[in-house]
C-alpha cells in the first residue's frame, strides 16, 4: 500500500482517482452530502490520497461548472483534509455535450489541467471521433479516453485504441474490470490493453459507497502481481498525480 507522507505539490502520497462521481445531486453518483462523505472516507481507508470529482456532461446531466464548484467546497469542509479533492467532468462523447466541451475545454479539464475526461457510449464509436481529438489535441489539451475496455467494439479492437495513443490520447481503466466487477469480457480487455502498453492511468469510476465504491487498492495489487509493482505505482499514483499537477505523465517500466 501507498505511504501517507506528502510530496512538494501538497498532494499526498498515495492513489489519485482521477475519475470519481463523488458530488452529491449532480448526476446519477449520490445524491446527498452523507453519501459523498462515506465514499470519501471508504476512499481513504483504502489507501487513495486524492480524488478528481467527475460529473457526468452527457444527454441527461448538464454540466455546471459553478455548481460543481459549490458542491466540491461543502465536501472539502466535510473531509476537512482527510484526503484532497479537485474539479473535473466526465464529458460524453456525443452532439449535445461535445461542441460546448470543445469551445471552452478548460471548464471541463481535470483539476485545471491540459487532461480532459472523454467517455463513450457502451456499444459503439462516434464517427467524428477522430476530429474531436485532433481539435482538442491542436489546443493543447490531452483526450483521456474513459474505460475503453468497457466498450463493445474497443473490446475486439485494441488496435483502434492503439492507433489513438499513437496520436496522443491517454487512456483510463476502470479498477473494477481488472478485478471482474465489470464482466469477463471488460477483465480480459483491461489485461490486454495493458499488456499492449497503451493504459496510462486505472480509476475507480465510483458512484456509491457499496455497488460502484471508490476502491482501487484490490485493482492495484491485481496490476503489480501480474505486471509488478513499477506499473502498479504508475498507473495509479504517478500518472494520475501528473495530471493534478498539469505536468507530463511518465513513460512504462520495463515489465
Amino acid at each position: 500500500m501507498p505511504g501517507a507522507a506528502d510530496n512538494s505539490c501538497g498532494v499526498p502520497a498515495g492513489f489519485v482517482d482521477i475519475h470519481c462521481h463523488v458530488l452529491p445531486g449532480l448526476d446519477d453518483g449520490p445524491r446527498i452530502l452523507e453519501v459523498s462523505e462515506q465514499m470519501c472516507a471508504l476512499a481513504r481507508a483504502s489507501g487513495t490520497a486524492a480524488i478528481v470529482a467527475t460529473p457526468h456532461a452527457n444527454h441527461r446531466f448538464a454540466f455546471d461548472p459553478v455548481k460543481t464548484a459549490e458542491q466540491l467546497a461543502r465536501l472539502g469542509e466535510k473531509v476537512n483534509g482527510s484526503l484532497r479533492l479537485f474539479t473535473g467532468c466526465e464529458v460524453e462523447m456525443s452532439m449535445e455535450t461535445m461542441p460546448a466541451a470543445l469551445r471552452n475545454p478548460a471548464a471541463y479539464s481535470l483539476a485545471g489541467s491540459r487532461y480532459l475526461l472523454l467517455e463513450l457510449m457502451p456499444t459503439g464509436i462516434p464517427p467524428n471521433l477522430e476530429g474531436v481529438f485532433s481539435r482538442l489535441l491542436d489546443r493543447g489539451f490531452v483526450p483521456v479516453l474513459a474505460h475503453p475496455e468497457r466498450n463493445v467494439q474497443l473490446q475486439k479492437r485494441p488496435d483502434k485504441v492503439g492507433a489513438w495513443v499513437e496520436r496522443g490520447c491517454l487512456t483510463q481503466l476502470t479498477a473494477d474490470s481488472l478485478t471482474g466487477r465489470m464482466g469477463r469480457r471488460a477483465q480480459a480487455a483491461a489485461v490486454e490493453l495493458i499488456q499492449h502498453r497503451i493504459v496510462h492511468f486505472v480509476a475507480s469510476d465510483a458512484h456509491d459507497p457499496v455497488h460502484r465504491p471508490p476502491r482501487l487498492v484490490d485493482g492495484y495489487r491485481i496490476v503489480g502481481e501480474m505486471f509488478g509493482s513499477a506499473l502498479a505505482n504508475l498507473l495509479f499514483i504517478e500518472n494520475p498525480r501528473a495530471v493534478v499537477q498539469n505536468q507530463v505523465i511518465a513513460g512504462y517500466p520495463a515489465f
